[in-house]
């Protein structure tokens, strides 16, 4: 029976590795996760407002953007959901292995993944604000180029004669009022 009790003891102390290890690499991977995305927030920001022969291409930018925030916070909740499982059944193996063991302070306001919420949220609200934003002043911009100042001028050329200087009719288009001919 001692014999057997120590074969448990050892499959126990390795399934507790096991655990351990994974809950490290679930950590990295959610470190790694949350740099990826910082670096592609980085570079979409940049694409949207810095180059400018991307700036017709802004809104689907920010729409990316919005898209990429969403996928990464998934990414980021269901990274953690794994990491708190594999953390609390290594605490179990260890106190089955050693017993009691002294339980480490748990935050009760500002946990890790209540601050990478909190900056999840915060990119979306500025991402949607920007998509706001950026569809006023295109709406804007495109009624001012349409209608302008309630005023268009159109401007007709024509050619007369060989040699004759080009003519240039200017027709007046107020939208207040009607045409004079």
């Amino acid at each position: 029976m001692n014999q057997e009790q120590d074969q448990d003891k050892k499959y126990i102390v390795e399934v507790y590795k096991q655990t351990s290890d994974w809950a490290r690499a679930y950590m990295n991977l959610r470190l790694r996760h949350f740099a990826a995305f910082s670096v592609i927030l980085f570079f979409l920001t940049t694409a949207a407002f810095k180059i400018d022969k991307l700036k017709d291409y802004t809104g689907y930018i920010i729409i990316i953007g919005i898209a990429i925030t969403m996928l990464f916070w998934i990414l980021d909740y269901r990274t953690s959901e794994y990491l708190k499982c594999y953390i609390n059944y290594s605490k179990k193996l260890e106190n089955t292995l050693v017993g009691e063991t002294i339980s480490l302070p748990n935050p009760k306001f500002l946990k890790a993944s209540m601050v990478t919420n909190l900056i999840f949220v915060i990119v979306l609200a500025i991402w949607i604000a920007f998509l706001v934003i950026y569809g006023k002043n295109t709406a804007d911009h495109n009624f001012k180029d349409v209608v302008g100042k309630n005023e268009m001028k159109i401007v007709k050329k024509g050619t007369g004669k060989q040699n004759h200087k080009i003519q240039k009719k200017e027709i007046n288009i107020n939208t207040e009022q009607p045409l004079n001919k």
